[in-house]
């Protein structure tokens, strides 16, 4: 009897734990690099359930500098996020300056509003290419 009882707290335990990790997701969004002559675009990066922003921040940070590949302006945190969808949206050819993120509830929305947003950063040429790249959702599994 006593065993199935503190089989059965641990078990609970492990569940608030769970729970209380999942709570604590962060994510965040960089973007850098959309400087005339970059040869890939604007470059980004997000990160998505982390247990602290300094650990979102670092990640989205790092992925972003990895594809700015030193060209360019250099990556800045746009966006912390947590328990959201973030998106963002860009013009996949090099030495254009179509870029947008958004952050948001739900995932039709996020996608929508980074387009938006990237449409308006791009030239009138190239609006059209804008394309959502990444879409991802901030929770701990």
């Amino acid at each position: 009897m006593r065993t199935r009882f503190i089989a059965r707290l641990f078990l609970g335990i492990g569940a608030i734990v769970a729970l209380v990790a999942q709570a604590e997701a962060h994510g965040a969004i960089a973007i850098g690099g959309n400087t005339k002559g970059s040869p890939h675009g604007s470059a980004y990066g997000l990160s998505y359930s982390f247990a602290t922003k300094a650990q979102a921040r670092s990640r989205a940070l790092l992925e972003c500098e990895k594809h700015r590949a030193g060209v360019g302006t250099p990556c800045k945190i746009v966006a912390v996020y947590a328990r959201r969808w973030a998106s963002i949206a860009a013009d996949p050819k090099g030495d254009t300056p179509g870029i947008g993120w958004a952050v948001d509830a739900d995932k039709k929305s996020v996608e929508a509003f980074a387009l938006y947003k990237c449409k308006a950063t791009s030239p009138d040429d190239r609006k059209e290419f804008c394309a959502v790249a990444l879409t991802q959702q901030d929770e701990r599994p």
